[in-house]
């Protein structure tokens, strides 16, 4: 379209990218929670431990930014893509709470490998 250039289209790019973290990230979410509800150590299901709930929490945490991030770049590609915008949701879509805080796989990592090996027989690295 006219008044369309190569700005605009990596500011859409940018702000479809953030929607899809969002979404990636939330579908993480739901599956980690759904695993720590199901899978039972020690008598009892997982979520149960507080180790457990602290690692949910910080992906919770995140997942909310994202969504907000989100949201952010969806109404800046609705209203004229500024990519002032953009770039803020692009950047809150990545950025930790605190500087010394590990990504936020880091919360969902011990807890999908887990899921991935019990549910399909393989551990990283190799065979179960």
């Amino acid at each position: 379209p006219p008044g369309f250039g190569q700005a605009e289209l990596r500011a859409a790019g940018a702000a479809l990218r953030t929607v899809q973290i969002a979404g990636a990230l939330a579908r993480v979410l739901a599956l980690t929670v759904q695993y720590a509800q199901t899978r039972v150590q020690f008598g009892r299901p997982i979520g149960k431990f507080q180790a457990v709930q602290q690692a949910l929490a910080v992906l919770a945490g995140q997942c909310a930014a994202a969504g907000a991030a989100a949201d952010m770049a969806a109404e800046a590609l609705a209203t004229g893509l500024s990519p002032l915008l953009v770039g803020a949701a692009k950047a809150r879509a990545v950025a930790s709470p605190r500087p010394d805080a590990p990504p936020v796989t880091s919360a969902a990592v011990p807890l999908g490998s887990m899921m991935f090996s019990s549910t399909r027989g393989f551990v990283l690295g190799g065979m179960a």
